[in-house]
This record gives structure tokens, C-alpha cells and sequence, in this order.
């Protein structure tokens, strides 16, 4: 993949050189509308502990984006350069930063320390990555929808984030599951809705509301009752995804849910598309931009 940039070693005056040089190579390169869109938008994602083999996906996606990711080497913050620094170089240029590989605890430091929004990306958690390049894909051919609208079920905090943050930057409604968030969550979403007054993020009650017209539903919590479990059987509910757009998509993912690997089969009993996103995200990429040109 050629459009990356690789750090052997991280100085905060290094740093600076390569995303001011990513920049310069995403502003030289507007030859489409999602592009120009993302000028001052999508940025590199810095990537720690890097395997070419689980990260391909998510550099993909950001590719595809228009992002130009910064490949770090496989070390933790020290002397040569502060978490703190780290945000405030990356920020310089980028409303929104997307990290892989890190900590909660370095994540929890870059996102007090940036005006930039965070978003983390890994290929075993139902990240929104793919709703990026989708979204790129439909303002590219024109098919922008602005009902577009994604639900979120469960409390994950480090995932939610991520979705709080591309609702914030690209401006699509999320519907948020109210039941169990942590003070900490509640006072992300209304930092949000503090910071932007056209952000569209709403907390729902009852499945009715959360599901309703949505286009994407994000399953983050097999605790939920849109789950029931049979030996090795996941089922979804479906008389609970009934009111979801005909077309809409659910994405999940157990292993990271249950924190372990599972040799488990999610079931659909209708219409609705069922996507793991922890066994393989770039077929999930590839799906949505078939979904869309079609």
C-alpha cells in the first residue's frame, strides 16, 4: 500500500515533519468530491504494535477515505515524545484523528489534550471505519442521504467514542441506547452537543425510538435483548428490528463482546444483512461499496 507514511523513530520534531508532509500529499491530491470533502476533515491514523495482517483493513478504509495513515513503531510513549505533544501535533492539521493500537489510558490523555475529535479503529470491534468509507462512497456518487442514521446498542465506551466522534464530524444522526452508559459517556455525548450545535445525537428509551429509520444498527452489548443464546446459537430478534430501514444493516461482533473467542453462528430469521465485524472487516468495506454502486 503505497499511501502511507512510516516513523522508525518517533521525536515530536519528526512527528511534526510527517503529518505536516501528509498534509500537503492529501491536499495535492483532490481528484474526486469525496476527497475535496475530506480536505480538512479526515487525517492519518497513527497505528501502534503494527501487524500488516489485522491492520490492512483499516488502512484500507482510510484510504479509500482519502486519509493518509502514519505507521508508528511498536513503542510506547517515553522521553522522546509525550502522549501530550503527540495530540497536539497531530491536531494542527486534523479535526479528526483515528487511532489504532493504543491504550485507554493513552486515549483517555490525546483526547484532553486536542480539539480534534478521536476516533479508535481496530478490526475486532464494531468501529464505524466502514460507515467512513461508505459515507466517503456516497457523497463520490452523489447519493448523500441526509436521514442517514445509525443505532447504537450497548455502553463500550471506547467504541462509542468513536461513533460520538464521526457523528460529530460527517453529521449523521446516531441514536444512542440510553440503558446503562456511565457518567463518563453521558458527559462525551454532551460535550458533543456542547461543542457543535448541529450535532444530532439522541438518547432513546425503548427500542422502538432507537431502531426507527435507521440504516445501520451496531449491536455492542449481547446483553441486550435483541440477543438470546442457545448453546452455540446467537439470535437477533427481529420483531425488535422491524421498524430499521429496509435496506439497513446490523453489525456485531462477538468475540470482543464476550472478551474471548467464540465458536458461535449468528442467526438471521428475516431480511436484515448480519455482518461480523471481528472475523472480517474488509469484506464488510467491500460489501458497502458493492451495496452502494449497485
Amino acid at each position: 500500500m503505497k499511501n502511507f507514511l512510516g516513523i522508525k523513530s518517533l521525536t515530536t520534531s519528526r512527528l511534526r515533519q510527517i503529518t505536516s508532509l501528509a498534509h500537503n500529499m492529501k491536499s495535492e491530491s483532490r481528484r474526486n468530491v469525496a476527497n475535496r470533502f475530506l480536505e480538512d476533515v479526515v487525517i492519518p491514523v497513527a497505528i501502534r504494535n503494527f501487524n500488516p495482517i489485522v491492520h490492512f483493513d483499516v488502512l484500507s478504509a482510510i484510504v479509500k477515505s482519502g486519509g493518509y495513515p502514519i505507521l508508528l513503531p511498536q513503542t510506547s510513549f517515553d522521553s522522546s515524545i509525550s502522549p501530550v505533544d503527540f495530540a497536539h501535533t497531530l491536531s494542527n492539521h486534523h479535526q479528526l484523528i483515528v487511532l489504532s493500537g493504543f491504550n485507554p489510558d493513552d486515549i483517555d490523555i490525546l483526547s484532553q489534550n486536542t480539539s480534534a475529535s478521536i476516533m479508535c479503529a481496530a478490526s475486532s470491534e464494531c468501529n464505524p471505519i466502514p460507515v467512513l468509507s461508505q459515507y466517503m462512497c456516497m457523497i463520490e456518487t452523489g447519493k448523500t442521504d441526509e436521514s442517514f442514521c445509525v443505532s447504537y446498542i450497548g455502553h463500550e465506551e471506547p467504541t462509542l467514542r468513536s461513533w460520538v466522534s464521526l457523528a460529530t464530524i460527517l453529521g449523521f444522526k446516531l441514536k444512542i441506547d440510553a440503558h446503562h452508559l456511565s457518567d463518563k459517556t453521558l458527559a462525551m455525548v454532551a460535550d458533543a452537543r456542547k461543542n457543535n450545535s448541529s450535532v444530532d445525537i439522541v438518547l432513546t428509551e425503548t427500542m422502538h425510538d432507537l431502531i426507527s429509520g435507521s440504516n445501520y444498527i451496531v449491536i455492542g452489548d449481547t446483553r441486550h435483548p435483541s440477543f438470546t443464546h442457545n448453546k452455540t446459537l446467537w439470535h437477533i430478534d427481529e420483531e425488535l428490528m422491524k421498524d430499521a430501514k429496509e435496506d439497513a444493516i446490523i453489525i456485531y461482533s462477538l468475540p470482543t463482546l464476550l472478551n474471548k473467542f467464540v465458536d458461535a453462528k449468528l442467526i438471521s430469521r428475516g431480511k436484515y444483512p448480519l455482518v461480523d465485524a471481528s472475523v472480517n472487516q474488509e469484506y464488510l468495506v467491500r460489501s458497502l461499496f458493492i451495496r452502494l454502486h449497485n
